[in-house]
């Protein structure tokens, strides 16, 4: 499996984990399903495009995908860029 396969892999698998979390939310907490559902699934689409605006930039995309999206774009994703300057 080359680099590219298995990132996609891993990419395919965080889907798949983040819609059991939607379907558990809307299960366990009928009152907040919407929010709880609309909030995982901002937020996974959110960590795929940092990550493909990584791949883009020709930068590490390794963050673990339950890091806080501040950390993700100050800590990684800004470091790195100022690292290439």
């Amino acid at each position: 499996m080359t680099g590219r396969e298995e990132t996609a892999y891993v990419r395919g698998q965080r889907q798949v984990y983040a819609s059991m979390a939607l379907t558990c939310a809307r299960e366990l907490l009928p009152a907040a399903r919407g929010k709880v559902s609309s909030l995982l699934a901002e937020r996974e689409a959110a960590v795929n495009a940092l990550r493909d605006l990584c791949e883009q930039l020709g930068i590490e995309a390794d963050f673990p995908p339950e890091l806080h999206l501040a950390d993700i774009i100050s800590k990684r994703i800004a470091r790195q860029l100022e690292d290439k300057r």
